[in-house]
């Protein structure tokens, strides 16, 4: 099984920085992939309609390429998978 623990570009406006680093992800499962599903977690500092989120979940092609990883937040019914967030709770 292939897993790849990833992280990208954290500030905002590097939206072409993670569209890249995408794009490399992708390489990697595919000079790695094997029989059993590929496996993708980590921080990717982007929101759901992020174009190097839609690249993976194959809604936009990048470079003239496309993909299509299944997102667990969106399957399991719980909306994107955020993991930081600027409400503050006393």
């Amino acid at each position: 099984m292939v897993f790849i623990a990833a992280t990208a570009a954290w500030r905002p406006s590097a939206e072409a920085a993670r569209e890249r680093q995408a794009v490399a992800i992708a390489d990697l499962d595919a000079r790695h992939r094997c029989d059993l599903p590929t496996i993708i977690a980590g921080d990717f500092n982007a929101g759901p309609d992020a174009a190097s989120i839609r690249y993976l979940t194959g809604r936009q092609s990048l470079e003239g390429r496309g993909v299509l990883y299944r997102d667990a937040w969106a399957i399991a019914g719980q909306g994107p998978g955020y993991t930081w967030s600027s409400i503050i709770v006393s």
